[in-house]
Protein backbone atom coordinates (compact mmCIF):
# COMPACT_ATOMS: atom_id res chain seq x y z
CA UNK A 1 0.00 0.00 0.00
CA UNK A 2 2.86 2.36 0.85
CA UNK A 3 4.42 1.72 -2.56
CA UNK A 4 1.14 2.58 -4.29
CA UNK A 5 0.78 5.80 -2.31
CA UNK A 6 4.40 6.73 -3.12
CA UNK A 7 3.78 6.16 -6.85
CA UNK A 8 0.64 8.29 -6.71
CA UNK A 9 2.60 11.03 -4.90
CA UNK A 10 5.38 10.97 -7.50
CA UNK A 11 2.87 11.13 -10.37
CA UNK A 12 1.02 14.02 -8.72
CA UNK A 13 4.29 15.90 -8.16
CA UNK A 14 5.35 15.30 -11.76
CA UNK A 15 2.08 16.68 -13.07
CA UNK A 16 2.39 19.74 -10.83
CA UNK A 17 5.95 20.45 -12.00
CA UNK A 18 4.90 19.93 -15.61
CA UNK A 19 2.03 22.37 -15.19
CA UNK A 20 4.37 25.02 -13.74
CA UNK A 21 6.79 24.52 -16.60
CA UNK A 22 4.20 25.37 -19.21
CA UNK A 23 2.51 28.16 -17.25
CA UNK A 24 2.15 31.28 -19.39
CA UNK A 25 1.64 34.33 -17.25
CA UNK A 26 4.20 36.88 -18.53
CA UNK A 27 5.62 37.18 -15.00
CA UNK A 28 9.16 37.64 -16.31
CA UNK A 29 8.25 40.42 -18.74
CA UNK A 30 10.17 43.71 -18.53
CA UNK A 31 10.38 46.72 -20.83
CA UNK A 32 12.86 49.44 -21.72
CA UNK A 33 13.23 52.70 -23.68
CA UNK A 34 15.81 52.91 -26.49
CA UNK A 35 17.62 56.00 -27.79
CA UNK A 36 19.97 54.38 -30.33
CA UNK A 37 17.80 54.72 -33.44
CA UNK A 38 20.52 53.69 -35.87
CA UNK A 39 20.87 50.13 -34.58
CA UNK A 40 18.35 47.31 -34.44
CA UNK A 41 17.44 46.08 -30.98
CA UNK A 42 17.25 47.74 -27.59
CA UNK A 43 20.12 49.89 -26.39
CA UNK A 44 18.65 51.44 -23.22
CA UNK A 45 18.73 55.22 -22.81
CA UNK A 46 16.54 57.81 -21.12
CA UNK A 47 17.52 61.24 -22.38
CA UNK A 48 18.31 63.31 -25.49
CA UNK A 49 19.52 66.90 -25.84
CA UNK A 50 19.83 69.64 -28.43
CA UNK A 51 16.13 69.50 -29.28
CA UNK A 52 14.71 72.85 -30.44
CA UNK A 53 11.52 74.26 -31.94
CA UNK A 54 9.42 72.29 -34.43
CA UNK A 55 11.70 69.30 -33.92
CA UNK A 56 11.10 65.57 -33.76
CA UNK A 57 11.60 63.46 -30.65
CA UNK A 58 11.20 59.69 -30.59
CA UNK A 59 11.96 56.73 -28.37
CA UNK A 60 11.38 53.10 -29.40
CA UNK A 61 9.80 50.99 -26.65
CA UNK A 62 10.89 47.36 -26.24
CA UNK A 63 9.82 44.44 -24.06
CA UNK A 64 11.23 40.99 -23.36
CA UNK A 65 10.67 37.96 -21.13
CA UNK A 66 7.02 37.49 -22.09
CA UNK A 67 5.62 34.05 -22.85
CA UNK A 68 2.05 34.85 -23.91
CA UNK A 69 1.77 38.38 -25.35
CA UNK A 70 -1.49 39.05 -27.16
CA UNK A 71 -1.78 42.83 -26.78
CA UNK A 72 -0.20 45.83 -25.09
CA UNK A 73 -1.15 49.31 -23.99
CA UNK A 74 1.27 52.22 -23.74
CA UNK A 75 0.27 55.42 -21.96
CA UNK A 76 2.46 58.51 -22.28
CA UNK A 77 2.06 61.85 -20.48
CA UNK A 78 4.25 64.93 -20.35
CA UNK A 79 4.07 67.73 -17.81
CA UNK A 80 4.12 70.73 -20.15
CA UNK A 81 0.92 70.25 -22.15
CA UNK A 82 1.22 71.98 -25.51
CA UNK A 83 5.02 71.77 -25.64
CA UNK A 84 4.87 68.68 -27.84
CA UNK A 85 2.31 66.63 -29.75
CA UNK A 86 2.17 63.07 -31.05
CA UNK A 87 3.16 63.43 -34.68
CA UNK A 88 0.86 61.76 -37.22
CA UNK A 89 0.97 64.03 -40.26
CA UNK A 90 1.38 62.57 -43.79
CA UNK A 91 4.98 61.88 -44.71
CA UNK A 92 5.99 60.95 -41.21
CA UNK A 93 2.92 58.95 -40.33
CA UNK A 94 4.48 55.63 -41.34
CA UNK A 95 6.77 55.96 -38.37
CA UNK A 96 4.47 57.75 -35.98
CA UNK A 97 1.33 55.69 -36.36
CA UNK A 98 2.66 52.32 -37.46
CA UNK A 99 4.04 49.83 -34.96
CA UNK A 100 6.65 48.68 -37.48
CA UNK A 101 9.63 50.43 -39.01
CA UNK A 102 10.14 49.53 -42.67
CA UNK A 103 12.69 51.17 -44.99
CA UNK A 104 12.84 54.27 -42.81
CA UNK A 105 14.99 57.06 -44.27
CA UNK A 106 17.13 59.42 -42.20
CA UNK A 107 15.31 62.24 -40.39
CA UNK A 108 16.25 65.14 -38.13
CA UNK A 109 15.27 63.68 -34.78
CA UNK A 110 16.42 63.73 -31.13
CA UNK A 111 18.71 66.70 -31.70
CA UNK A 112 20.51 65.21 -34.71
CA UNK A 113 20.36 66.90 -38.11
CA UNK A 114 20.26 63.66 -40.04
CA UNK A 115 19.57 60.62 -37.86
CA UNK A 116 19.52 57.18 -39.48
CA UNK A 117 16.68 55.00 -38.24
CA UNK A 118 17.11 51.25 -38.50
CA UNK A 119 14.28 49.30 -40.16
CA UNK A 120 12.80 46.91 -37.64
CA UNK A 121 9.66 44.80 -37.41
CA UNK A 122 7.11 45.09 -34.64
CA UNK A 123 6.65 42.24 -32.15
CA UNK A 124 3.37 41.32 -33.90
CA UNK A 125 3.55 40.26 -37.57
CA UNK A 126 -0.14 41.13 -37.87
CA UNK A 127 -1.67 43.76 -35.65
CA UNK A 128 -4.62 46.03 -35.04
CA UNK A 129 -4.75 49.35 -33.22
CA UNK A 130 -4.24 53.11 -33.53
CA UNK A 131 -2.92 55.76 -31.14
CA UNK A 132 -5.18 58.33 -29.55
CA UNK A 133 -3.86 61.66 -28.30
CA UNK A 134 -4.89 64.69 -26.26
CA UNK A 135 -2.94 67.72 -25.05
CA UNK A 136 -0.23 66.33 -22.81
CA UNK A 137 -1.04 62.66 -23.20
CA UNK A 138 -1.47 59.82 -25.66
CA UNK A 139 -2.37 56.14 -25.56
CA UNK A 140 -1.33 53.37 -27.91
CA UNK A 141 -3.21 50.06 -27.79
CA UNK A 142 -2.06 47.33 -30.19
CA UNK A 143 -3.40 43.77 -30.38
CA UNK A 144 -2.16 40.80 -32.35
CA UNK A 145 -4.61 39.55 -34.97
CA UNK A 146 -2.69 36.26 -35.09
CA UNK A 147 -1.17 34.04 -32.43
CA UNK A 148 0.18 35.28 -29.10
CA UNK A 149 3.95 35.84 -29.05
CA UNK A 150 6.75 34.71 -26.73
CA UNK A 151 10.29 36.09 -26.59
CA UNK A 152 13.21 35.97 -24.17
CA UNK A 153 14.91 38.80 -26.10
CA UNK A 154 13.82 42.41 -26.59
CA UNK A 155 11.18 42.97 -29.28
CA UNK A 156 9.91 46.33 -30.51
CA UNK A 157 6.47 47.24 -29.18
CA UNK A 158 6.08 50.74 -30.59
CA UNK A 159 8.04 53.80 -31.71
CA UNK A 160 6.12 56.97 -30.75
CA UNK A 161 7.36 60.19 -32.35
CA UNK A 162 6.52 63.69 -31.16
CA UNK A 163 6.98 67.17 -32.60
CA UNK A 164 7.89 70.09 -30.36
CA UNK A 165 6.07 73.41 -30.35
CA UNK A 166 7.28 76.49 -32.25
CA UNK A 167 8.33 78.21 -29.02
CA UNK A 168 10.30 75.21 -27.75
CA UNK A 169 14.05 75.90 -27.31
CA UNK A 170 17.14 73.80 -26.58
CA UNK A 171 16.97 75.04 -23.01
CA UNK A 172 13.35 73.92 -22.61
CA UNK A 173 13.06 70.69 -20.67
CA UNK A 174 10.26 68.21 -21.00
CA UNK A 175 9.83 64.85 -19.26
CA UNK A 176 7.75 62.08 -20.80
CA UNK A 177 6.27 59.48 -18.43
CA UNK A 178 5.75 56.17 -20.18
CA UNK A 179 3.65 53.32 -18.78
CA UNK A 180 3.32 49.83 -20.28
CA UNK A 181 0.71 47.13 -19.73
CA UNK A 182 0.58 43.76 -21.47
CA UNK A 183 -2.28 41.31 -21.96
CA UNK A 184 -2.11 37.57 -22.57
CA UNK A 185 -3.28 35.90 -25.77
CA UNK A 186 -6.66 34.94 -24.35
CA UNK A 187 -7.28 38.49 -23.13
CA UNK A 188 -7.93 37.24 -19.61
CA UNK A 189 -4.85 38.48 -17.79
CA UNK A 190 -3.36 41.96 -17.71
CA UNK A 191 0.06 42.73 -16.28
CA UNK A 192 1.19 46.26 -15.38
CA UNK A 193 4.93 46.58 -16.09
CA UNK A 194 5.26 49.96 -14.40
CA UNK A 195 6.54 53.25 -15.80
CA UNK A 196 9.73 55.03 -16.82
CA UNK A 197 10.80 58.58 -17.65
CA UNK A 198 12.25 59.91 -20.90
CA UNK A 199 14.01 63.28 -20.62
CA UNK A 200 14.33 65.88 -23.39
CA UNK A 201 17.03 68.54 -22.89
CA UNK A 202 17.49 67.32 -19.33
CA UNK A 203 18.61 64.30 -17.37
CA UNK A 204 17.47 62.08 -14.56
CA UNK A 205 17.53 58.58 -13.18
CA UNK A 206 15.43 56.06 -15.07
CA UNK A 207 13.38 53.50 -13.19
CA UNK A 208 10.12 53.56 -11.61
CA UNK A 209 8.09 50.53 -10.93
CA UNK A 210 4.66 51.78 -10.10
CA UNK A 211 1.16 51.29 -11.35
CA UNK A 212 -0.42 53.47 -14.03
CA UNK A 213 -3.03 54.49 -11.45
CA UNK A 214 -0.27 56.06 -9.36
CA UNK A 215 1.08 57.89 -12.39
CA UNK A 216 -2.34 59.32 -13.27
CA UNK A 217 -2.83 60.52 -9.69
CA UNK A 218 0.07 62.93 -10.19
CA UNK A 219 -1.95 64.82 -12.77
CA UNK A 220 -5.21 65.20 -10.89
CA UNK A 221 -6.43 68.71 -10.14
Amino acid sequence: MKKILFVIFVLTLSLAVSSLAVAQDNKSAVWMIDTDLANIGCQPGVNVSGVGADSFVGFPIYAKGFDDLGAFEINITWEAAGSAVLYTEPGFGEIATSASLIEVPAYPINGAEDQAIAAENNVFPEKLGEPTADAGSCMIAIASTGDAVASADYKLLYFPIFKTASDFTESTQINFIVSVKIVNGAGTQERDLGYRYFYVNGSGTDVKTSTWGEVKSQFKD
